[in-house]
């Protein structure tokens, strides 16, 4: 994103879904074939649509009914 002294925070593992599988056939059945974008295309194209949208403060969110086993960085959210 051109900015090389941005730090890249590294938060520590969640368990999540190790494997995932997709099946694009409905999709396609439903919109038709599309073009295929490569990934460093796609990636550029989306760098400049966030640098024109610049960033973004989200809204506080007050819909965290569970607290037990969340993810340590959407602790702050319960603040």
């Amino acid at each position: 994103m051109g900015k090389p002294d941005h730090s890249v925070i590294h938060l520590p593992a969640r368990k999540e879904v190790q494997f995932a599988y997709s099946d694009h056939s409905k999709a396609k059945g439903v919109f038709g074939e599309y073009p295929q974008t490569g990934l460093r295309e796609g990636a550029q194209k989306m760098a400049l649509w966030a640098r024109a949208g610049g960033a973004q403060q989200s809204k506080p969110f007050e819909g965290v009914e569970i607290s037990r086993n969340l993810p340590s960085s959407w602790l702050p959210l319960l603040k």
